[in-house]
């Protein structure tokens, strides 16, 4: 059909001649984009489309035999539509019309909705260019003639045109004159009062989105499909800024801008470091605790409990040495697999580690509330030549050495422990002056070494966006921003009409769904629901009432615990992809054997060591230059072969080869940062 109608030509050489005076008097984009911005803040009663996931399923068929919900069903989502409505109708002068489906068919009919929009679109505007152009050929024929029935009479010769009139007719009028038009009224029927009547959405209309997935919003992204809020962040939705969590709005950002706003849910768990507190005060150390927040600084009480007759039996650390290294540092890996991408069933995808495992090459964390992307920036770093490192790596490999690691038998107690958990630990060690009572029944001194640290699932998982077919946008994001900040229209879009869908008991405060088919006496004469949503697809979960069986204050924790939250400074980087799409170099990677026998060396090297003396020894080696500089490395004077190899190319960030086409690991991962807006400041 498309193809057909761009095949429509009147006169070759004459449209080409329009096109050229069409060109010259077009506005530029700033001037469009000032005249969408007046118009969207003058306009009246409008009609936004909103679609979403549903928990319900179409268990019954519509008369052509289509799945489709049931009418209970059915009738419980026209009322939260219509209830949805009314709040949105009062303060922003705009009709939602809901879209319920269920996750199976969502996609497929979203997607549908926006590539026909987009085609639409094209034809409408084709429509009302061919048009221009046949009124002004028509006109020097028919002089008499007037525009109306020209009009008629180019529809009648091109109907494939008809079904694009009306707004081809709207793109001919000046647009100033409807932006102060005034609104039309209806009388309601039921009450005879004058009401603002609203148009009805449009065929395939798409303005508020539900999306999930890191994929799916990078291709809705690189397909133009939905548009960048971040002038709305800084104005009709700056209060989002406030309600969701600062790690989620910075790390869904793409090339340094906002194209969704995840929904609130709770992020990670803390990894807590716990002190034996009756351990820790029996040799005086109590207090000193609160200059005591990492492993290195356990050095003397460690050395106490190992020595202790009376902690004989206890574990001086229930962990091991990998485990606890990675509190404090991330370490490189380089190597590659071979995959299958679709076209070749054996590409090349590079790795660069999880930063576990022993590396020469690293970068130290240092606080842990700041190991997040764009706060910190892994570099790849001889961490030999670093003195905290050597420390840390001295102390640590002691331990290791003295045998203090291991995993607890069972009714055996440990000096120092980790425990994962929510801000529910934090917050009873902050009340009482640093101590927290485990399980167990024990007094544990407690610090925190990991923050809570954002996941592409909590990321990505549950989004709202704003289609770029929207003719609303700004009010699109008034929307979502309500979804996010008010209880009202949280709480209708996920649990209902309150009193007929969800109801609080009396006592407590806890929510409680009316169940189906209930007595007049449980669900105070409502009606039977039928209204299921989960609750992180429909916003911000810290908005809503806490689920049916969750206390009402059940969400104050966990909105502080995501305050704290990092988001892991790899999040989203793909070395590979990056390389080949964005930067357009292969990898310098001719030294990968050498990484990994260098490492392989080194860690042999300290598991022969025999004591903490031995360990400082070969750390001065190592750090003295000669062993390992900041310029190149001798595998041969660590048992490996003997090739010296040029470290300089791997630890700049700027590094090329001569031809420009090869960079390494960290010149690309460095790149990343730079485009993306995450190298710190500092």
């Amino acid at each position: 059909m498309k193809k057909k109608l761009l095949a429509l030509v009147l006169c070759a050489v004459m449209i080409l001649s329009v096109f050229t005076s069409l060109t010259s008097c077009s506005k530029n984009k700033d001037e469009e984009n000032a005249e969408e911005n007046i118009a969207s803040k003058n306009d009246g009663a409008k009609t936004l489309t909103m679609w979403i996931v549903t928990e319900n399923e179409k268990t019954a068929e519509d008369k052509d035999g289509n799945p489709c919900f049931p009418t209970e069903v059915q009738k419980a989502m026209d009322e939260v539509e219509k209830a949805f409505s009314k709040e949105t109708k009062r303060k922003y002068k705009t009709n939602i019309d809901i879209i319920f489906l269920t996750e199976e068919e969502y996609y497929d009919k979203l997607e549908f909705s926006i590539r026909a929009t987009a085609d639409f679109d094209d034809l409408v505007e084709e429509c009302a260019r061919m048009l221009k152009y046949y009124l002004g050929q028509m006109k020097e024929i028919y002089p008499d003639r007037s525009t109306s029935d020209l009009t008629n009479q180019f529809y009648i010769d091109y109907p494939e045109y008809w079904p694009y009139r009306e707004e081809a007719a709207k793109n001919r009028q000046d647009t100033s004159s409807d932006v102060n038009k005034e609104d039309e009224y209806v009388r309601n029927e039921e009450t005879g009062i004058l009401e603002l009547k609203y148009p009805d959405a449009k065929e395939n209309q798409v303005d508020i989105i539900y999306l999930s997935g890191r994929e799916r919003l990078m291709s809705y992204i690189d397909n133009e499909w939905i548009v960048p809020l971040d002038d709305d962040l800084a104005g009709v939705a700056a209060s989002l800024s406030k309600c969701i969590a600062p790690a989620l709005l910075q790390g869904i950002k793409r090339d340094m801008m906002t194209y969704a706003i995840p929904n609130n849910v709770q992020i990670g768990e803390y990894t807590y470091m716990l002190i034996d507190k009756e351990m820790y005060d029996s040799f005086g150390y109590g207090q000193q605790f609160t200059s005591t927040t990492t492993l290195v600084d356990c050095k003397s009480f460690l050395n106490d409990v190992a020595n202790s007759s009376q902690y004989a039996d206890v574990l001086p650390i229930a962990s091991n040495f990998d485990e606890t290294m990675s509190h404090f540092v991330w370490y490189w890996h380089l190597g590659w697999q071979l995959v299958d991408d679709g076209l070749n069933a054996n590409a090349m995808e590079y790795i660069v580690g999880d930063g576990k495992g022993y590396s020469v090459f690293g970068a130290l964390y240092g606080d842990p509330a700041k190991a997040s992307r764009g706060q910190i920036s892994l570099g790849f770093n001889n961490l030999m030549l670093d003195e905290q490192y050597r420390t840390i790596l001295a102390t640590l490999q002691t331990y290791k050495c003295n045998g203090y690691y291991g995993e607890l038998a069972e009714g055996q107690r440990a000096a120092i422990s980790y425990l994962k958990g929510d801000y529910g630990i934090k917050g009873e060690a902050e009340a009482n002056k640093g101590v927290y009572v485990g399980e167990d029944g024990r007094e544990y001194y407690v610090s925190v070494v990991k923050y809570p640290e954002v996941t592409e699932e909590e990321l990505y998982g549950n989004m709202l966006a704003v289609s770029a077919s929207s003719e609303h946008a700004s009010t699109s994001m008034e929307i979502i921003t309500a979804i996010n900040t008010d209880p009202i229209f949280r709480n209708i879009l996920q649990y209902g009409v309150e009193g007929k869908h969800y109801d609080f008991d009396e006592d407590s405060g806890a929510l409680y769904r009316i169940p189906v088919n209930s007595d007049a006496v449980t669900n105070k004469g409502a009606e039977p629901i039928y209204y299921e949503m989960d609750i992180r697809k429909t916003g911000n979960s810290f908005v809503a009432h806490p689920e049916e069986g969750l206390a009402p204050d059940y969400w104050e924790n966990i909105k502080l615990q995501n305050g704290d939250a990092v988001v892991n400074p790899l999040l989203g980087f793909d070395i590979t992809k990056h390389a080949v799409e964005e930067m357009s170099v292969s990898m310098y990677w001719q030294d990968l054997d050498l990484f990994e026998n260098l490492n392989g060396c080194i860690s042999k090297v300290f598991e022969a060591a025999k004591n903490e003396t031995e360990i400082k020894i070969l750390i001065e080696q190592l750090a003295s230059g000669d062993y390992l500089d900041a310029e190149s490395i001798d595998l041969g004077k660590f048992g490996g072969s003997s090739v010296t190899f040029d470290l300089s190319k791997y630890t700049n960030p700027k590094y090329e080869d001569e031809s420009g086409q090869q960079a390494s690991p960290y010149t690309i991962y460095f790149a990343w940062m730079e485009q993306n807006g995450y190298v710190p400041a500092v």
